[in-house]
């Protein structure tokens, strides 16, 4: 069996404050020939998705890339910015540049407290609508 190159692997951006959790999500996926990526913030997460809005300070290098993912893995509970909010930034943010997020799905423990806003913004018709913590597709990256 051959393991197909970075470029052409579904990429997975997992976002947890967690120094174990991150690694633990990068081996699992790894081992199944997932390309991932991690990092410790939701503002990191932004930045490397290209989406820090011009309201927000970029503490960018010279060197900083910008990466396309097929799928976001975030924790919910982080310091600064929660995995909901992170999630509802990213659909924001993505459609203001033209992007497309196909699919976002609610998952983990806190579920009932995740639907709650959604469902709210969804029917004030808020632009965050029917965002969610835990994964979601962001239609970028290989095969998609």
């Amino acid at each position: 069996m051959t393991v197909p190159d970075a470029e052409s692997r579904f990429h997975v951006l997992a976002v947890d404050d967690s120094l174990v959790d991150r690694k633990l999500i990068e081996m699992l996926l790894k081992t199944s020939s997932y390309q991932v990526t991690t990092v410790d913030s939701g503002s990191k997460a932004l930045e490397l998705l290209g989406l820090r809005d011009a309201s927000s300070p970029s503490p960018s290098s010279p060197d900083h890339q910008e990466i396309d993912v097929n799928l976001i893995i975030t924790d919910y509970c982080m310091p600064g910015m929660t995995g909901y909010d992170l999630l509802k930034r990213v659909k924001v943010l993505a459609r203001r540049r033209g992007g497309v997020l196909p699919e976002a799905r609610e998952a983990g423990r806190h579920e009932e407290a995740q639907v709650a806003p959604a469902e709210t913004e969804a029917a004030q018709g808020g632009a965050g609508a029917g965002a969610g913590a835990g994964a979601a597709g962001t239609g970028g990256g290989a095969g998609a």
